[in-house]
């Protein structure tokens, strides 16, 4: 009899378990806590698309890079992609799940949140953040749970995008090259912890031909829309489906 009743409490504490183990992998509420990606856009670096750009790395060789290559839209288009990015993350959660999405102005407008401090290395770093977000990516478990609480979340996501363009064959002077895209998404559960990052990536199948160094910029960043909605489509499915 006295086995009988162990094995029910051990049933019992692993379906408990579950439940609750359940509840925190799927949030009612969820917000996104940071949204950023880099100013400009440079090439997939994996050896064959070693990044030949004469100025990299910091807030200073963006503006020179922009100062240099004025009418180029690969120095000029990162905030519009995270503006579409938010409402991707928006239309996909209403679309995909049960969780409801709470607007970027329910955390930009809290005590807790305006109250942080922004990165100290901010105004040296090569990072475009979502408009009205402090150049933060992630704080303590104290003031994450205090902003969870004050904006009535379960949940808040860290999302870096890293926007690239590939080379597909041929070499810079002539040949294809493709969009690629990079997300980097951390979690911050409702005790406050954050998850190490997920990572995710994902290259266009159209092809752009190079001509002389030359190709078409513009259509370039017309390819990352699509990526960028692959990407938080498939984060969703794989955590939250």
């Amino acid at each position: 009899m006295k086995i009988q009743i162990i094995n029910i409490i051990f049933i019992l504490f692993l379906l408990t378990g579950c439940a609750s183990s359940r509840v925190r992998e799927n949030p009612e509420k969820i917000a996104v806590f940071a949204l950023y990606s880099n100013k400009s856009i440079n090439w997939f670096n994996d050896g064959f698309n070693k990044n030949d750009n004469q100025k990299t790395g910091g807030i200073l060789s963006d503006q020179v890079n922009k100062l240099v290559d004025n009418k180029n839209p690969e120095h000029f288009s990162s905030q519009n992609l995270l503006i579409n990015a938010e409402k991707i993350i928006s239309q996909k959660f209403e679309e995909l799940t049960d969780i409801h999405y709470l607007e970027p102005e329910r955390v930009i407008k809290s005590f807790y949140y305006s109250n942080l401090h922004n990165n100290a290395f901010s105004l040296i770093e090569s990072k475009e953040f979502f408009p009205g977000y402090s150049h933060i990516y992630t704080t303590g478990k104290k003031n994450n749970r205090l902003i969870l609480t004050e904006i009535d979340a379960d949940a808040m996501l860290s999302i870096e995008f890293i926007f690239e363009k590939k080379l597909l064959q041929g070499n810079k002077w002539t040949g294809e090259l493709t969009a690629f895209a990079t997300m980097k998404v951390s979690v911050i559960s409702s005790d406050g912890k954050i998850s190490n990052p997920k990572l995710y990536q994902m290259q266009s199948t159209h092809r752009i031909p190079i001509n002389k160094r030359k190709y078409d910029r513009d259509f370039l960043i017309s390819l990352y829309p699509e990526l960028i909605e692959n990407l938080i489509t498939k984060f969703i499915m794989n955590n939250y489906l």
